[in-house]
């Protein structure tokens, strides 16, 4: 028997409740706190709609948490560069390769071990052409309809309020990589917990997340030197720090509420190196 649905006024309720509690209190100044504050407030007190929330959410977003909405500095050309002497270039290669051991000690040590992996893609175009028809193509069902719920324990609510709990246990490392606006997870760390109950819980009342948070920058990693077709390459897609903690927040409460089949990949962490050796 699959398990009831929840009640979709019951948890809009729950939630505005959520954000009347939150926003009762002083906001934080921090990443303009008082602005979130007064959007939320209007809302709750009927002077404008859901539509307008949206809009005023995501003007909150860009201007306040997002980076790439600052217009750069001018810079002055540069002169052209002259040739580098081996010792510079050994030096230079030196450095790099201390300030790589320092961020990330196993990419280090595979570009140390392995070299690095050049593509030689002749048609950048047709090869983004390629991947366009795979991503836009109808998968096959690989995956059995039936998910079998999880027995015994709290019943959670998928699109109910997020706790505090949540959100630091689906927080990104200070490492993460910034997505096309700039927040990198470092960034996200320093906004205060309060903003983000409040944020998170005014994107579930909307149940879509503002504009600007919805583009993402794929990336595509060569699986091998001489790369050129769309097969030897591995698309990553990153978007904004602030989506990749909510669909963590999202996952976790999908683990806990379904077993998933022992062949999926996706939103399972394993150890990787166990798991195909």
């Amino acid at each position: 028997t699959p398990p009831p649905q929840p009640d979709a006024q019951e948890t809009k309720e729950a939630i505005e409740e959520e954000l009347r509690t939150l926003v009762a209190k002083p906001p934080p100044p921090e990443f303009d706190g008082p602005r979130l504050w007064e959007i939320v407030k209007r809302y709750l007190a009927g002077e404008t709609s859901l539509n307008g929330l949206s809009y005023a959410l995501n003007n909150y977003v860009r201007e306040a948490l997002q980076k790439d909405h600052c217009k750069p500095r001018r810079s002055r050309p540069k002169p052209p560069r002259k040739p580098e002497s081996r010792r510079k270039a050994k030096k230079r290669l030196y450095a790099q390769t201390q300030e790589r051991f320092k961020k990330k000690q196993g990419r280090c040590a595979r570009a140390i071990l392995d070299g690095e992996v050049t593509a030689a893609v002749e048609d950048p175009q047709a090869l983004l052409e390629e991947w366009k028809s795979v991503m836009e193509s109808m998968s096959t069902g690989t995956v059995s309809e039936v998910v079998e719920p999880v027995v015994g324990g709290q019943r959670i609510n998928p699109f109910g309020t997020i706790s505090p709990r949540e959100i630091k246990a689906a927080m990104p490392s200070p490492g993460s990589a910034a997505g096309p606006d700039g927040l990198m997870g470092k960034d996200l760390r320093k906004v205060p917990m309060a903003t983000l109950r409040v944020l998170l819980n005014a994107v579930q009342l909307l149940g879509q997340l503002p504009a600007c948070l919805r583009n993402a920058r794929t990336v595509f990693i060569p699986k091998k030197m001489g790369a050129s077709r769309a097969a030897d390459f591995r698309p990553i897609t990153m978007s904004s720090c602030i989506v990749r903690l909510l669909h963590r927040v999202y996952a976790a409460r999908v683990l806990s509420e379904v077993k998933l089949d022992y062949r999926q990949r996706a939103f399972i962490p394993v150890d990787g190196c166990a798991e195909n050796v």
